[in-house]
């Protein structure tokens, strides 16, 4: 991507897309992750927010369904974080 594609807009959406992750989360992240989750969105630490997620589920083996897990990964494909975070995810039990 090129450097214009990393404007407001763009880190207005990822801001966006990690306020509804923490949402689709509640009750499942500790309180102490949420709260740090948050402030790094809002100062704009959208990588480290999603690395801070990717962290607390893992080590908690908090699972997460699939369209949480979609998000992750998502976020971190777009963010270049892919590896970092997808491999803490625990998928959600069916049956």
């Amino acid at each position: 991507m090129n450097e214009r594609a990393y404007g407001a807009e763009y880190y207005g959406r990822l801001r966006e897309r990690l306020r509804d992750l923490l949402v689709a989360l509640d009750g499942r992240l500790p309180l102490d992750d949420r709260r740090l989750v948050a402030e790094l969105v809002e100062a704009n630490e959208c990588g480290l927010a999603l690395l801070t997620i990717g962290d607390a589920l893992a080590e908690e083996s908090i699972p997460v369904d699939d369209a949480v897990s979609k998000e992750i990964i998502d976020l971190a494909g777009e963010m270049g974080l892919s590896s970092e975070v997808a491999d803490g995810l625990h998928p959600a039990s069916i049956g």
